[in-house]
């Protein structure tokens, strides 16, 4: 970890070193200070990227290594396993190939009898879908004006299997959402975000 110098007698930018005697005085020992002012814990993402989130350190990695530092001094090393790998479940950080199995199975399933027939030919819900700490598939529709189109949804999709993902060794829960397009008239499920009905 480089220090920089923001001392009163120099400006605080790279190209001035610090000045550890001035800075810290008598926990200058010559060569480093001891940083026992120091409690608390770090988290080091690490492995392979599984979910990259543009804001702050909000992406998802493989594996975590937990630091837990008191009075200057580490007192615990642990790592943890942020996902159980699965080939016969789904991954959610795989959008594309999620997003497009949920659409094949709705157009497979779908039973049209099931549903109520609206007065244009189509209807569109906004889907929520939640992956439980156990990897299981709960749906709800929000704002759904008819409890038919949620019934059944959740009756096709309340199959699939998630791979189990964790933080710091605790399984969490996730949402995902997508909206789904009910074309009476052609009997198919249409999603106008990847542009496919298959």
């Amino acid at each position: 970890m480089k220090i920089q110098s923001c001392h009163k007698s120099q400006d605080c930018n790279e190209e001035n070193p610090a000045e550890l005697d001035k800075m810290f005085q008598s926990k200058f020992d010559g060569e480093k200070v001891f940083a026992d002012w120091v409690t608390d814990e770090f988290s080091l993402p690490y492995g392979k990227l599984l979910n990259y989130v543009h804001m702050g350190y909000l992406s998802e990695y493989e594996k975590t290594k937990l630091i837990i530092v008191n009075s200057g001094r580490i007192v615990s090393i642990k790592d943890f396993e942020n996902i159980v790998y699965d080939k016969k479940r789904l991954s959610r950080f795989d959008y594309k190939k999620w997003h497009r199995k949920i659409f094949r199975i709705l157009n497979r399933k779908i039973n049209w009898d099931n549903l109520p027939t609206d007065e244009e030919d189509w209807w569109f819900e906004d889907v929520e879908l939640t992956i439980t700490k156990e990897g299981e598939t709960k749906i709800k529709i929000p704002e759904v004006l008819d409890e038919k189109y949620e019934k059944e949804v959740s009756r096709v999709l309340s199959h699939l299997k998630w791979e189990i993902v964790k933080r710091f060794g605790e399984p969490y829960e996730d949402k995902l959402y997508f909206e789904v397009v009910f074309d009476f008239k052609t009997k198919r499920i249409v999603d106008d975000i990847l542009k496919t009905s298959d």
